[in-house]
């Protein structure tokens, strides 16, 4: 919808684009501070409990900050709490402290040999 503005290229816009530009602008950073909390909560869940919840009890909770009805203040202090949260969960982790390579190399193989084989493009 729109660009990235330069200052100077706000001068030639409207006033009706510009209170578009605003809502755009606004929008956007509701749907990042939304974002933002969901992977902090998302990240401490994982450090806390080596599982990866992808479906979101929160989900209603999350949808309101994307629509703008969390203050500012509000989404800031969540995200340093979970910060410090993250930070406590990555010391009791339940997680090894590096990744399996040759396990995670082993699981892709098996999952691209397997779409292959479903595709028929392994012939």
């Amino acid at each position: 919808m729109f660009k990235d503005p330069r200052q100077e290229d706000l001068k030639t816009l409207t006033n009706e684009e510009l209170v578009k530009l605003r809502a755009y602008i606004i929008n956007k950073q509701n749907k990042h501070a939304a974002h933002l909390v969901r992977l902090l909560r998302m990240g401490v869940e994982f450090l806390s409990t080596g599982q990866l919840n992808v479906f979101r009890e929160d989900a209603s909770e999350l949808k309101d900050i994307k629509q703008g009805k969390w203050s500012l203040e509000k989404i800031k202090k969540e995200a340093e709490d979970l910060f410090a949260l993250s930070r406590e969960a990555l010391v009791k982790s339940p997680l090894p402290p590096h990744p399996d390579k040759a396990k995670a190399e082993s699981l892709l193989l098996k999952i691209i040999k397997a779409e292959l084989e479903l595709t028929g493009e392994n012939q």
